[in-house]
């Protein structure tokens, strides 16, 4: 199983790119310039950590329920994804893992050795 670490900075009264949606523990986290979609398959069912920087700790996360494709209006690079999630709270107050140079706004896809990804196997979509 994988898992990624991403930022997602607080914007107003809620954070960039993340929504809840209508169940209260599902979120859509979007739209995320990844160059393609086989490379995100293994998270599907693995985990995702949400942090304002790389240097604390997780404030959102949890289970990969599906990945989807999205348009980034604007942007440099037109495609993304955006992954849809349930929130748990053992991804809270996660450390970052993977890459983390001064321009990574992800840690890319890590393996999911936290003990927590390794006993709740059975929250998968």
């Amino acid at each position: 199983m994988q898992a990624i670490h991403i930022i997602c900075h607080a914007e107003g009264s809620g954070h960039q790119n993340l929504w809840r949606l209508d169940d209260p523990a599902l979120y859509r986290s979007a739209c995320w310039p990844f160059p393609n979609f086989r490379d995100l398959q293994p998270l599907i069912g693995g985990w995702i950590y949400l942090h304002e920087l790389k240097s604390e700790p997780s404030y959102l996360g949890g289970v990969i329920q599906k990945i989807e494709s999205c348009e980034r209006h604007e942007a440099r690079i037109e495609n993304g994804y955006a992954f849809i999630f349930r929130a748990d709270d053992a991804a809270k107050n996660r450390p970052w893992r993977g890459q983390a140079h001064d321009r990574a706004w992800t840690g890319g896809l890590v393996q999911a050795n936290f003990e927590h990804e390794k006993t709740q196997h059975a929250r998968r979509p």
